[in-house]
């Protein structure tokens, strides 16, 4: 069980020196003076660097450093607009470029990672709590509903989707590629071909309009204890929304579920019902499907090389998944 708390970085991790920290600040808060910055996570593609200006008790920033992304910052600034009546999530109040450097400074919001939360935890009511409360929030951004189907682009032009057809072509096309086919024994490939085969009629449809985050699992949710109870302070990371079906987010959430007490599961799909959210009886069916293409569509991208530690844990979830 990780959530993948032990995968490598997807980018070599680049040194950011305390000249060009300071000179970001100062080129997006030019009156202001930088009292202290400390790393506060380092992430997969990005640096997160808490930032405290002027005096000790003003409050306090995130200086975000995109290395991947270059629209990140415009994506998290436009679902920010889209979405903060509903749930909390960090407000971009600057995007530029500084040297070779395109970062944002954010909204600070208070917590800890949900996935440490959840790997510490073993209080049964305190992790039912906070994983009803999840699915809450899941189902508030899943009911903002956009003109259309597909992903979109800073200025919400929407640029294509994938349809039914299209999932159904991209696994048959990933399955005959050589650094996906060397990580698999014959029986598994196999049982991959054969479950994806009896599921396909799962795969959205490619008509679907709800607000899909992209990257919704328990690394980008902030959770804090506040008056005695556990509560979810944020959801981060808005880098890939599109708009789609529901499900590609909830199979996220429940992609480790296996190795959770089972009222991770069952909490976090009561909180979405709460909403209104119709979960069909069929529900892990598709959570599995979409996550057997997330996963090989991540090991396709992944240099066993240089991150054994993130093949070997996804390998694992998919042959969990298929071997049912």
């Amino acid at each position: 069980m990780s959530f993948k708390k032990n995968w490598e970085r997807s980018s070599e991790l680049v040194e950011v020196s305390a000249s060009a920290i300071e000179g970001m600040v100062q080129q997006a808060i030019p009156d202001n003076k930088l009292l202290s910055y400390e790393l506060i996570s380092e992430g997969c593609s990005n640096l997160n660097v808490k930032i405290q200006i002027n005096e000790p008790e003003s409050p306090s920033f995130i200086l975000r450093i995109y290395f991947a992304n270059q629209e990140g910052p415009f994506m998290e600034r436009l679902s920010h607009r889209l979405l903060k009546d509903r749930l909390p999530l960090p407000e971009i109040h600057y995007i530029g470029d500084y040297e070779n450097y395109r970062f944002a400074i954010a909204q600070y919001m208070r917590g800890r990672l949900l996935r440490d939360f959840l790997l510490e935890h073993k209080n049964q009511s305190e992790i039912e709590t906070m994983m009803f409360a999840v699915g809450v929030l899941l189902a508030r951004i899943a009911s903002f509903q956009f003109s259309q189907s597909g992903t979109f682009n800073r200025d919400l032009v929407f640029t294509g989707g994938c349809s039914h057809d299209g999932y159904l072509h991209f696994i048959n096309l990933i399955l005959k590629k050589e650094n996906i086919v060397s990580h698999f024994n014959h029986a598994i490939l196999s049982n991959i071909k054969q479950f994806t085969e009896k599921n396909k009629f799962f795969f959205p449809h490619g008509t679907e309009k709800n607000f899909v985050h992209g990257d919704f699992d328990p690394n980008n949710i902030l959770v804090d204890q506040i008056e005695g109870v556990w509560k979810v302070t944020a959801v981060l990371d808005w880098e890939t929304p599109f708009a789609g079906n529901p499900f590609c987010d909830i199979s996220n959430m429940l992609r480790y579920r296996r190795q959770m007490l089972p009222a991770f599961e069952s909490s976090f799909l009561e909180g979405l019902r709460s909403e209104g959210m119709i979960i069909p009886e069929d529900w892990s069916c598709r959570v599995d499907l979409l996550n057997v293409v997330a996963l090989l569509s991540c090991l396709a991208k992944t240099n066993s090389e240089k991150s054994p530690r993130q093949c070997e844990d996804i390998c694992r979830l998919v042959e969990q998944i298929v071997e049912l």
